[in-house]
C-alpha cells in the first residue's frame, strides 16, 4: 500500500471520526453505531482495511489500520471496538 493510498484512509477517518464525535450521545443512548454513519465506514472501506487486495481490501500496513482505529477510539471507543 502507497503513502498515498494511507494518507486517503487517515484523512476520511479523520472526518468521519469528526461526525462520530459530534452523535457520541446517540451512540451513547442507542447502544450502536448510527446506520447512515456505519454505511459511511462500509463505503469508506473501513471493514475490509486488513483484507488483501487481491480480495477486494485495503491490504493496510497494520501501523496505519491501528492509527485509524486511534483516531476512532479518540472519537469514541465503542466506535472503534
Amino acid at each position: 500500500m502507497s503513502k498515498t493510498h494511507s494518507a486517503k484512509y487517515l484523512g476520511e477517518a479523520q472526518e468521519l471520526a469528526a461526525k462520530v464525535a459530534k452523535r457520541v450521545d446517540e451512540i451513547d443512548e442507542g447502544r450502536q453505531i448510527p446506520t447512515d454513519l456505519f454505511r459511511d465506514m462500509a463505503e469508506a472501506g473501513f471493514f475490509n482495511l486488513l483484507v488483501p487486495e487481491s480480495l477486494g481490501g485495503a491490504e493496510m500496513q497494520p501501523l496505519v489500520f491501528f492509527e485509524i482505529i486511534r483516531i476512532f477510539a479518540l472519537a469514541d471507543a465503542s466506535t472503534a471496538w
